[in-house]
C-alpha cells in the first residue's frame, strides 16, 4: 500500500475526498466489481471509482456499464478526478473483494 501513497502526490479536493469517504463507508453503495455501475434486474452494485463518480456529481446513468473513470465522456467532467494509476490499483482492491471500509480508509490516508 505505501507504492499507493506516493504514487499519489497530487490531492484529490477535500470536499470530494470527504463526500467519497462518506459514500464509501455509508450503507447506500452496495460493493461490485468489473464495472463502475452495474444494475443487474434492479439490484445496483458499485466498483469504489463508481462511488466516486457519484459523489462527484455523475448519475448512475452516466457511469453504468462503464470500466474506469476515463471511458466516461469529457462531458461529465469526471476525468482526471485522481491519477489513473491510482484509480487501477483502487480498482483491483475493489475487484479482488477489499471492502469499502478498507478502500476508504487507504483514500483518507494516502490522497
Amino acid at each position: 500500500m505505501m507504492s499507493f501513497k506516493r504514487r499519489h502526490k497530487k490531492k484529490i479536493n477535500p470536499r470530494l475526498k470527504k463526500d467519497w469517504i462518506e459514500a464509501l463507508t455509508s450503507e447506500n453503495f452496495k460493493q461490485g466489481r468489473g464495472l463502475l455501475h452495474m444494475d443487474y434486474s434492479h439490484h445496483f452494485d458499485f466498483c469504489c471509482l463508481g462511488v466516486l463518480a457519484i459523489a462527484a456529481g455523475a448519475t448512475p446513468e452516466d457511469i453504468s456499464g462503464r470500466n474506469m473513470l476515463y471511458d466516461i465522456p469529457c462531458e461529465a467532467g469526471l476525468r482526471g478526478l485522481i491519477n489513473d494509476d491510482v484509480a487501477r490499483e483502487l480498482a483491483g482492491l475493489n475487484d479482488k473483494g477489499v471492502p469499502f471500509e478498507v478502500i476508504a480508509g487507504l483514500i483518507d490516508e494516502a490522497l
